[in-house]
């Protein structure tokens, strides 16, 4: 992952990514094994084929730079106005591979190493904020199957997608669940002492923190 987010050369991309494919396929055997089968949404691959072909083509319509024109928009238009080029439109490409690349090795963190390895290897500092993202990961999975489970409901009723308002029997059922279950994991953690006997802390310097990150941000715009 690391790799991935220091290079775009085509050849050590395509190399790691490679080697992630193989590690997944090694490893799926034991994660089928450990935790059962677990549903995903999107695939690796779809999700790399979407990603790639939609970075390709925002960075070829917002980057105008390179010598392989393919076609010139007038320049009144905003932002798509101007040159699109063949070397935006591949540089483009490359940002997604990278990124299909971070989202497959994550897939695999996600299947072969368990949670409370990586709880064991936190620094106790951190230990509440490890807790937090674990639980935010574990999460992922679980909502992955209920949409499937929603989705497979409502297909017996007979509604089927055409639309963005036929999304609606599915999204409302999945918030729901989701609150449900985000309320019942808070009370047992509450009911085994997480977090207790923690110290109040004075608002100010988190009101100064998140001014200050507002203050880089609009100073970053307006440059």
């Amino acid at each position: 992952m690391v790799i991935l987010t220091l290079t775009r050369n085509p050849f050590y991309l395509a190399l790691v990514i490679g080697a992630v494919a193989v590690v997944r396929w090694r490893c799926a055997p034991v994660a089928l094994e450990n935790n059962g089968q677990q549903a995903m949404l999107l695939s690796p691959l779809r999700f790399g084929l979407i990603v790639v072909t939609t970075a390709a083509l925002f960075n070829m319509a917002m980057v105008h730079v390179g010598t392989t024109v393919l076609f010139v928009l007038p320049t009144w238009i905003p932002l798509l106005g101007g040159a699109w080029t063949l070397e935006a439109l591949v540089y483009g490409a490359l940002n997604g591979v990278a990124l299909a690349g971070l989202f497959a090795s994550f897939t695999v963190i996600n299947r072969v190493v368990p949670v409370r390895s990586l709880l064991r290897l936190t620094p106790r500092a951190y230990y509440p904020v490890a807790v937090v993202v674990s639980i935010a990961v574990t999460f992922v999975p679980t909502t992955l199957q209920q949409i499937q489970q929603i989705r497979e409901a409502q297909a017996v009723r007979g509604h089927r997608l055409r639309g963005v308002r036929s999304w609606l029997p599915l999204v409302v059922p999945l918030l729901e669940g989701g609150m449900e279950r985000s309320l019942q994991l808070a009370e047992a953690m509450v009911a085994r002492g997480f977090a207790s006997g923690a110290d109040a802390q004075a608002r100010w310097p988190q009101m100064l923190v998140l001014a200050g990150f507002a203050s880089i941000v609009a100073g970053w715009l307006m440059r």
